[in-house]
């Protein structure tokens, strides 16, 4: 099989030449960097609008006056962050 110079394949041009070899790494150790600097925002991101909704929930559940014991157990919320969303709806209540 006779191969023309004018393909080459990755492998080749990097074993002729160190310096794209190093700059093609640098590329991919940024995209790597990229991808999982926005995979880390995207599960942020996520955290948040869960915890966002769980502390609506127990607005909700407060306003309805069930008691802090059970909307920890619905919410996973600590009885300690149930009553300062119960202190925030009464200062803003007034």
């Amino acid at each position: 099989m006779i191969r023309s110079s004018f393909f080459y394949t990755v492998e080749d041009i990097f074993a002729k030449n160190d310096e794209e070899r190093r700059l093609y790494e640098l590329r991919e150790k940024g995209r790597r960097i990229c991808e999982s600097a926005i995979r880390k925002a995207k599960l942020d991101g996520e955290a948040s609008g869960e915890a966002r909704a769980k502390r609506q929930v127990a607005r909700s559940m407060l306003l309805d006056g069930m008691s802090a014991g059970t909307i920890s157990k619905v919410t996973g919320l600590s009885i300690e962050e149930i009553n300062d969303l119960s202190s925030q709806s009464k200062n803003s209540g007034k």
